[in-house]
């Protein structure tokens, strides 16, 4: 994975990954924008544990996702947790049997797991607060698209994760300078005129940036995106702000 831009970003992750104390993360931002693909590929994949939520799944099914991860880098043999107290208790285990000097632990769409009465919040608070901020090699990063929920319950949160945060980054789309790098790293060669119409056009969001075909002009690229008759990003708004 090649990162385009974000120096700040990954100039912070270079430090927490040094760090030699228990580090708490989160990172938010809206969908598209490159949280995962940051995270991912700075750490190339190589987690002590990493799970997603999944959209709009149930607790059970939330529970079921998070214990194939357990077993996946733990090869755990206890069976699935009947709640997020349990399946936290099994994340101890697979952090502890790790022989990686920094323990890496990544749960990404945060706000997916969070189901109704489900009491997720709860056991994030216990993990952390009771076992995961005395581990010293722990580097713990949390990641959500929703911004609010992001917000309300990680980074201003007045109950028992308020001021446990270590770090938190909003991940914003690209400069315009960013956006130019990353079309020349794609093979896209426009004019500065046509780099400044497409930012505006497509707002800096990466994974928009990352649908354009170098073969064909930005007119035409828009029309394949946005206007033709099963145009990818048609349905857009709805889907994302649905």
């Amino acid at each position: 994975m090649q990162l385009i831009g974000r120096k700040q970003e990954i100039d912070e992750l270079k430090r927490l990954k040094a760090s030699n104390q228990a580090e708490f993360v989160a990172i938010y931002g809206r969908r598209r924008v490159g949280k995962t693909w940051l995270i991912r590929g700075f750490f190339r994949d190589k987690f002590t544990f990493y799970a997603t939520g999944i959209a709009r799944g149930n607790r059970n099914e939330q529970l079921k996702n998070f214990y194939k991860s357990i077993c996946s880098y733990g090869k755990s043999k206890s069976k699935q947790p009947k709640d997020w107290y349990e399946a936290f208790d099994l994340l101890k285990e697979v952090i502890k049997q790790s022989r990686q000097r920094k323990k890496v632990v990544f749960l990404d769409e945060l706000p997916w797991m969070d189901t109704q009465k489900s009491e997720f919040l709860k056991a994030i608070d216990l993990f952390w607060n009771s076992w995961g901020c005395m581990q010293q090699n722990l580097l713990f990063i949390v990641c959500g698209s929703a911004a609010s929920w992001m917000v309300k319950n990680i980074i201003q949160d007045k109950g028992g994760l308020h001021n446990r945060l270590t770090c938190h980054l909003h991940l914003n789309p690209f400069t315009l300078a960013e956006t130019k790098s990353y079309l020349y790293s794609q093979g896209i060669r426009w004019n500065e005129n046509l780099i400044a119409e497409c930012y505006m056009i497509m707002g800096g969001i990466p994974y928009y940036l990352h649908l354009l075909d170098r073969s064909i002009s930005l007119a035409q690229n828009v029309d394949r995106l946005f206007f033709a008759p099963n145009a990818l990003l048609k349905d857009e708004f709805g889907t994302l702000y649905k």
